[in-house]
């Protein structure tokens, strides 16, 4: 008899001693969003939104940094994009102080800031070629003059890059070693990252056919 009252009252003991753990600090810790811990170290607090902005424009230095630095390697490497081959790279004449930077602060724990950041960006290209050893011997004949505008998202305080669009304003073709503009009906606008509504092969090839 004594047997069977103790297994109760012990287990209803051990689950009150569990209980008041977790009440008064005992239990596991409360979750911390991802925006505010530090893998490496404390939970991280939040970040004034003109720090934010300065980091933000940092970060788009150091990218068009060592974009400039791989110029050599980006001109001699081979592109796919069914069905054709080409070439290209840019150039970035805008220093850090031209980085036209917008940010919003949002109601988000995880995502307190998101931005949008522009710059100028010259893109030189080859035509397209469906095979690649004429591709690969081409020269840079296309010559297209606009802006980039990144868009980021400030998370676990640091600043990550969701997209881009570049915009050319003028595009060129080299001939006879001259650049010179194609008709106002062949501007193209070249999308980084995302497709514009017709896409560029087909303003390319637009471009280069005149049709």
């Amino acid at each position: 008899m004594t047997n069977r009252l103790v297994r109760p009252v012990f287990g209803f003991a051990v689950i009150v001693m569990l209980s008041g753990c977790q009440m008064f600090g005992g239990g596991p810790p409360p979750e911390v969003p991802d925006a505010l811990r530090n893998p490496e170290g404390p939970p991280l607090g939040p970040v004034d939104m003109a720090t934010a902005e300065e980091a933000l424009r940092d970060t788009v230095a150091e990218k068009i940094r060592q974009a400039e630095q791989e110029q050599g390697s980006m001109a001699q490497q081979l592109r796919y994009k069914a069905p054709y081959y080409f070439r290209e790279y840019s150039e970035y004449p805008a220093s850090p102080e031209d980085i036209r930077i917008d940010i919003q602060e949002m109601d988000s724990r995880t995502t307190p800031y998101e931005a949008s950041a522009e710059y100028d960006r010259i893109r030189y290209a080859t035509r397209l070629h469906r095979n690649p050893d004429t591709a690969r011997v081409d020269d840079m004949v296309f010559r297209d003059t606009g802006t980039e505008r990144a868009s980021y998202e400030f998370r676990n305080n640091r600043w990550l890059q969701t997209g881009s669009l570049f915009v050319a304003r003028a595009t060129e073709q080299r001939i006879d070693n001259e650049w010179r503009p194609l008709p106002r009906h062949a501007q193209r606008t070249i999308p980084q990252q995302e497709e514009a509504a017709r896409g560029w092969f087909r303003r390319t090839i637009e471009a280069i056919t005149g049709r």
